[in-house]
């Protein structure tokens, strides 16, 4: 039994803290591979489905090279919500013999068990949740009232403080300035290309 990790997000753009995460999480865990979700159309923001093919694009480019990343159009390519309890559902049919791990920051559990069918994600999988550190009790209690609810496996992988955020690169690069070293220059020549962030949205 083998152990698949799944890191979703709206990688608008992907940047290297998303990177770093990924790989964070493979080492600590030993995971077979991570396999990057990028968002289609989200419940509980805006729909992103603009430039869903593109953000797909900035993902595969910049995870290439790397054996233990890979990408999924799951999400993308989907026509209605995506709610990670059917993501989850669909990952695990197609690895039906390995745990499940749904990656996720620390801010993301304060509210897991809010989300569309909790109770059966949280049954349906394992999770690694990200933690900045400092802020441990808060985080053990929270992971422990989910454990006693749900029976729920939870990994907690201390990080070192990463403060990217795409919005960020985003002002950043509508301001022209450069985004080096925040995120792969593969990435970057892509943008450059499509001309994409031009107003830092």
């Amino acid at each position: 039994m083998g152990k698949i990790g799944l890191l979703g997000g709206t990688f608008d753009p992907i940047h290297n803290a998303h990177l770093f995460m990924g790989q964070l999480c493979a080492d600590t865990l030993g995971l077979d591979k991570v396999i990057f979700i990028p968002s289609g159309i989200t419940p509980h923001k805006d729909a992103v489905t603009k430039d869903a093919k593109r953000r797909y694009e900035m993902v595969k480019l910049a995870i290439d090279g790397n054996p233990l990343f890979c990408v999924s159009d799951y999400e993308t390519n989907k026509t209605t919500p995506s709610y990670s309890d059917e993501t989850v559902e669909y990952f695990k049919k197609l690895y039906p013999d390995d745990e499940i791990v749904f990656i996720l920051g620390e801010d993301s559990l304060d509210y897991v068990d809010t989300w569309h069918n909790a109770p059966k994600l949280l049954t349906s999988c394992s999770f690694a949740v990200i933690s900045r550190g400092g802020f441990e009790s808060d985080i053990n209690k929270k992971i422990n009232s989910l454990k006693e609810q749900f029976s729920t496996q939870i990994y907690n992988i201390t990080s070192p403080e990463l403060e990217i955020s795409s919005r960020a690169i985003r002002n950043m690069l509508g301001e022209g300035k450069s985004a080096k070293y925040l995120v792969p220059d593969v990435v970057l020549d892509y943008i450059k290309e499509q001309g994409m962030y031009k107003n830092g949205k």
